[in-house]
């Protein structure tokens, strides 16, 4: 009988400490926030330029129909400049911007770089640029070594449509052997 009697009360009830887990958790997520610790090279990409194997394997593909949505109309006439950047291969500096300079009918012009500055890239563009035996104003064409840094690819870009060139190709390496002219 006194069995009976204590199921049937019913004022059992289960209580869960809700404070001691909240503590708990609170401080667990406080260690973590404070030892939390990024990788320097968080945030940044390792972009390249192509390198033969790329060039050859893409070389075989036609390109895509002008009539893709976003795409440009191909120009009328090819570039008539190409700008050449060069680095230095020596290990310590390599992928920064060595050597610039301007292709054109004129022949073969090299461009000061102070301090990386492409200022005189700028005003040099915009001479040829003005040039009436040139054609084509607008299209330039870029051509970079294999080992440059994207970023001063695109910093020689930009250059480029400061002086007023909207559109900008890019030729293969020099220093692959596939020829870009």
């Amino acid at each position: 009988m006194a069995l009976a009697s204590r199921r049937g009360t019913g004022d059992t009830k289960v209580e869960v400490p809700i404070t001691p887990m909240l503590d708990m958790t609170f401080q667990l997520l406080f260690f973590f926030v404070l030892n939390y610790n990024p990788s320097a090279m968080e945030g940044q990409m390792d972009l390249s330029l192509p390198n033969q194997k790329d060039m050859v394997k893409n070389a075989s593909k036609p390109d895509r129909p002008s009539e893709m949505p976003g795409d440009e109309e191909p120009p009328e006439e090819p570039p008539e400049v190409t700008v050449v950047v060069k680095t230095q291969h020596d290990g310590r500096s390599d992928g920064v911007i060595n050597q610039v300079s301007v292709l054109s009918n004129a022949g073969e012009t090299p461009v000061a770089t102070p301090n990386g500055k492409l200022d005189q890239l700028v005003a040099l563009l915009r001479k040829v640029r003005d040039d009436p035996a040139i054609i084509n104003k607008k299209d330039i064409k870029l051509q970079g070594d294999s080992r440059l840094k994207w970023e001063a690819i695109v910093r020689v870009r930009d250059a480029c449509q400061q002086a007023g060139f909207t559109n900008a190709s890019f030729a293969p390496p020099p220093d692959l052997g596939l020829g870009g002219q």
